[in-house]
């Protein structure tokens, strides 16, 4: 049985790192910009538009706490997927030296 590789999108190599690091900076900054902006205005709106009282208001900063701590779970988890493939090339190295 032999394997036919067509297409290769990713490899070890720097360019491959480099071009795993910027699809997941920029698939992270996308969902990032999921929860701000017009998507979280449109929500509070809605709720300003339907929604009265203590419990709105509580709802409202809830929302927003969890949309700020989200942000920050995004930029950590950045800089670790960073690190991690940083760590990797480094590993790499090491191993292809040995051979």
């Amino acid at each position: 049985m032999a394997v036919t590789m067509t297409n290769l999108a990713y490899g070890r190599d720097a360019d491959g790192r480099t071009k795993l690091l910027n699809d997941l900076k920029a698939d992270i900054g996308n969902a990032k910009k999921e929860l701000t902006g017009s998507n979280l205005t449109a929500i509070i709106t809605a709720v300003d538009n339907n929604w009265s009282g203590a419990d709105a208001e509580k709802f409202k900063k809830e929302l927003k706490e969890k949309a700020e701590s989200l942000q920050k779970s995004f930029e950590a988890y950045s800089a670790i997927i960073e690190s991690s493939l940083t760590q990797d090339a480094t590993g790499f190295a090491k191993m292809q030296s040995k051979l």
